[in-house]
């Protein structure tokens, strides 16, 4: 039973040493500098949310920031209508 153990071990180590590499990712940022000193970077947007339903869609964008350090989750939701309807009050 140990020896199974060692082997699982072995091949689980040899799995994680060969696929490290593949998760990795380079990030693209958009770098903003503001006027008083301020550098903001931030990813570009994912949609992550998709509702279109006759004349009405919705949509939800997601992107992370770092502003002077501090990271920001910047959220949007959209919806658009086809039909420009008129309220009276």
């Amino acid at each position: 039973m140990a020896v199974k153990i060692i082997k699982m071990k072995k091949l689980l180590y040899l799995l994680l040493l060969t696929a490290g590499p593949f998760y990795a990712q380079e990030c693209e940022f958009n770098v903003v500098a503001t006027e008083d000193g301020q550098e903001i970077k931030s990813t570009p947007e994912y949609m992550m949310y998709e509702r279109i339903f006759g004349n009405t869609s919705q949509f939800m964008f997601f992107s992370l920031s770092n502003i002077d350090g501090i990271p920001v989750l910047n959220f949007q939701f959209l919806a658009k209508e086809k039909i420009f309807r008129r309220y009276t009050a």
